[in-house]
């Protein structure tokens, strides 16, 4: 590249004994310059082209720095700075403007992040001033495409954010900042159950206290979801967020279907559609103490393949688990040709208590044949009952004692006719 020197004829000609030549330089200019940068210590390599750049001096003053230049690979990165230097006023005025930064070329400086970092460009533009007393001031507006940092789970997308941080050089680990960032179809993979989050777009909110989000949408099971949280105190930090999705298709959560059928016949399948509300508070170092609420509507739920059972389709009603407990007000449903309402509890998990209760005001006594056992069948073999029947059953334990289950049974029937009992029997028309 060219390197040129203006100097302005400031000193006299001096005298030919006279061999010390005394200059001051206002302006160094370099055009199309090439710079190489490498750091055997960190394996760090890189070259700079096209550089253009000047220094300007205004003694006694202040000084000028104007530069602009092209990296490469893996983009063509663009870079202009301009900055300038009070001497007197020690104030330090500048700005800098980037396009497509590559964020992984400088992975040797960046081991010690908590994620790792895959990819990333990005793009942005700040001012950063420094006054007397060494007080830095920073602000400016960033993208970042392809992100892809990873962490145990991981998080890829887009993200536009506009940000500004003051502190001071020497207490920089005690600086103030604020970013309002918006989040472009990001998703979230990696999770528990191989849970993933996509088309995640909305505003995420970080300062040096906390993190927080209101109104995130995206999509979990391919089902819309909207949450809201925060993240606070990130040396103790603690999580609360609350969300709600909406048309769940319980099909779509293979991996926690298949953990919950573990002790269950492989021939038992579940299906149908979930509305869910949910809140959850907790410690990350404390998660063992973490306080949720799954409030949740089941929407024709079908239970198929239920050992001595077989079916149970047209599920509806309120579902709603905490950390302590289970319960539902009730829960219709539709066995064979009946219906019937559910409702219960199952409470301390750690020492579990069940009270359950089951009512159905028309029942088809025929389809009491089919709930009993093989050999109780092979008796009835040609047995034929009809009429109605309503029942209350009630049923209560409390796991860890050793005293027998309660368990209450209202039977009423109506119209009832029992054919072809064995030996020659025939009931007629019982009432009661």
């Amino acid at each position: 590249g060219k390197f040129n020197i203006l100097a302005p004829p400031l000193f006299k000609k001096p005298a030919l004994k006279n061999k010390n030549i005394t200059a001051i330089v206002y302006k160094l200019k370099i055009d199309d310059g090439f710079i190489h940068i490498e750091d055997r210590l960190k394996g760090f390599k890189k070259d700079i082209v096209k550089f253009d750049g000047d220094l300007t001096l205004s003694l006694p003053d202040s000084f000028k720095v104007r530069a602009g230049f092209i990296s490469h690979p893996p983009r063509n990165t663009k870079f202009t700075i301009w900055a300038k230097y009070n001497l007197k006023s020690s104030l330090l005025e500048s700005k800098f403007k980037f396009l497509n930064l590559a964020i992984e070329e400088f992975k040797p400086y960046l081991a010690g992040l908590a994620f790792e970092i895959n990819s990333s460009f990005l793009s942005g533009d700040f001012t950063l001033n420094l006054d007397k007393e060494k007080a830095l001031y920073l602000k400016g507006n960033t993208s970042m495409e392809k992100i892809d940092f990873r962490r145990g789970f991981t998080f890829k997308g887009d993200m536009d954010a506009s940000f500004e941080a003051q502190g001071y050089i020497k207490k920089i680990n005690y600086a103030k900042f604020s970013i309002n960032s918006v989040l472009k179809n990001v998703s979230i993979g990696g999770l528990p159950r191989n849970i993933e989050i996509n088309s995640i777009n909305g505003p995420l909110i970080i300062t040096d206290k906390k993190l927080e989000s209101s109104g995130l949408k995206g999509k979990i099971f391919g089902s819309p979801i909207t949450t809201s949280g925060s993240l606070e105190n990130f040396k103790n930090p603690k999580l609360d967020i609350s969300g709600e999705i909406k048309d769940l298709n319980i099909i779509d959560c293979k991996e926690i279907i298949a953990s919950l059928k573990k002790n269950t016949p492989n021939s038992t399948a579940i299906s149908g559609k979930l509305d869910i509300k949910f809140k959850y508070s907790s410690f990350i170092k404390e998660t063992e103490n973490a306080k949720f609420m799954i409030n949740s509507v089941l929407k024709n739920v079908a239970l198929s393949g239920l050992p001595h059972i077989g079916n149970i389709d047209s599920i509806n009603g309120p579902l709603d688990i905490s950390e302590r407990s289970a319960e539902t007000t009730g829960v219709s449903g539709k066995f064979l040709t009946n219906t019937f309402l559910a409702k219960g509890s199952l409470k301390d998990y750690k020492n579990p208590a069940l009270h359950l209760v089951i009512n159905s005001n028309e029942f088809n006594v025929s389809d009491y044949l089919k709930l009993l056992p093989a050999k109780f069948k092979d008796k009835l073999k040609g047995a034929e009952l009809s009429g109605k029947s309503s029942f209350n059953l009630v049923f209560e334990k409390i796991f860890a004692e050793e005293k027998p289950s309660i368990f209450e049974a209202k039977l009423s029937l109506t119209n009832t006719f029992f054919k072809n009992l064995k030996p020659e029997i025939e009931l007629k028309e019982i009432g009661g």
